[in-house]
């Protein structure tokens, strides 16, 4: 990770997301058994269990970018959360219908996403994001820097050699 200092504004939106994909993977998993049309399904849990693995993997894994200042990681989650908003709204209206509960809940959820995506578009975190994060390099530089030191120490020791 690189030593530049997170702004509040995003390490906050950070702890929301997790929190959130927690929250919202359980209350997914939750849902299964209330949805008439899944519990026809025997293997519908199992399904689900994947499906939440797989997604919640990748949204953990483009969150912990995003703490790493990785803008597209940033831009990623926001293309995703607008390509699902039209899902998001049947499956909220669906949800209402079996469990208002999970209804209410969603709803909860949605905007939470959407106050974690403007912490990480506005302000200071927009100004964070802009920057160029440094590439991890070692501690004695480059490799190439290194080579170059290492062939013009030997070459001056060889010198010092001759002169004696």
């Amino acid at each position: 990770m690189n030593d530049v200092k997170i702004p509040p504004d995003v390490e906050k939106a950070v702890s929301w997301a997790y929190g959130l994909l927690v929250i919202g993977s359980l209350l997914a998993l939750l849902q299964v058994p209330f949805d008439p049309r899944l519990a026809k399904i025997p293997s519908a849990f199992a399904v689900a269990f994947v499906m939440v693995l797989l997604a919640g993997g990748a949204t953990w894994f483009l969150i912990s970018k995003v703490k790493n200042q990785r803008n597209w990681a940033r831009i990623t989650l926001l293309v995703l959360f607008c390509i699902s908003i039209p899902g998001m709204l049947k499956s909220i209206g669906e949800a209402f219908k079996f469990v208002p509960f999970f209804g209410f809940t969603s709803i909860l959820l949605w905007l939470g996403e959407i106050y974690c995506l403007s912490l990480l578009f506005c302000g200071p975190a927009n100004r964070w994001f802009s920057e160029r994060p440094e590439e991890p390099t070692t501690t004695s530089g480059s490799f190439l820097e290194e080579e170059a030191r290492f062939r013009t120490r030997g070459i001056h020791e060889k010198e010092q050699w001759r002169n004696r």
